[in-house]
């Protein structure tokens, strides 16, 4: 699977985003350890903890970063990404549930 962004987490775990299986819309981030082993990261609790994260939006995935709070911030555009309306920014909260929506304009 191509990688189109990686992000390091503040609890020492690694993000990445595929670009390949994002843009059909049928992919997710996925969460590594420091030696690439698959790491449960995502979830509200640590009874609920997943290796990937769904994504509450289908579209093209172009970025992904992390900020010392934990909440991640996922870059993507909708319809063909020509017009500034189309590019977005969703904020997963540390919880992993979609905190807020920035259209780019």
């Amino acid at each position: 699977m191509k990688r189109v962004a990686a992000s390091a987490a503040a609890l020492l775990a690694l993000l990445l985003l595929g670009g390949n299986v994002l843009e059909s819309g049928a992919g997710q981030p996925g969460s590594f350890d420091l030696n690439g082993n698959p790491t449960t990261y995502f979830g509200a609790d640590s009874s609920t903890l997943q290796f990937t994260l769904p994504l509450a939006t289908s579209g093209t995935y172009l970025d992904l970063a992390v900020d010392g709070a934990g909440c991640i911030y996922l870059l993507y555009y909708t319809s063909d990404g020509t017009q500034p309306v189309d590019y977005r920014v969703d904020v997963y909260t540390p919880g992993t549930s979609r905190w807020s929506r920035a259209i780019l304009e």
